[in-house]
């Protein structure tokens, strides 16, 4: 018979991404694509950390926004009418784009490292997602693993001299 588990959704892409993250008793699940899925589980036993590294696309991103709205600030005064509605409009847009990215902290590149394999998550894409996710993770890994503290690392460094 086959075992029944019950998984907590944890993270889903959105926009270009599709990947979805769950969380089951003891692993985690991972599925790839939309209309064809690849599926990956990783054992919480044999996660062994969580690799976040930036990357330059918020920063990019920012400088067009920014260069953008300048446009369309110089747009909405120097038009011939009192004021251009259709600048203010492409303005406000552009900042709200750029509230975002300063909402999101940046973007990101993260995966998990196993024995094995390392696994990328392209759906956590910025650090806000990420901080979230590495929190979970780093609990359900704590859980089960145990905690790791610096006698516990000495130990296995340096071993009992």
């Amino acid at each position: 018979m086959a075992e029944e588990y019950r998984y907590k959704k944890v993270s889903s892409g959105g926009g270009f991404v599709r990947q979805k993250i769950f969380f089951g008793e003891d692993h985690m699940l991972v599925i790839d694509g939309q209309y064809t899925e690849t599926y990956r589980r990783l054992y919480f036993d044999d996660i062994q950390a969580v690799v976040r590294c930036g990357n330059g696309y918020s920063i990019v991103l920012r400088v067009f926004l920014i260069i953008f709205m300048m446009f369309s600030a110089i747009g909405m005064l120097s038009s011939t009418d009192f004021f251009n509605w259709g600048a203010l409009i492409f303005f406000v847009i552009f900042l709200s784009f750029l509230l975002n990215s300063f909402w999101c902290k940046g973007s990101c590149d993260t995966a998990v490292k196993t024995p094995l394999q390392l696994v990328r998550l392209p759906s956590l894409n910025n650090v806000r997602k990420a901080e979230k996710f590495e929190a979970k993770l780093t609990e359900a890994v704590e859980n089960k693993q145990g905690r790791l503290t610096s006698e516990v690392l000495q130990e296995a460094l340096y071993g009992s001299q």
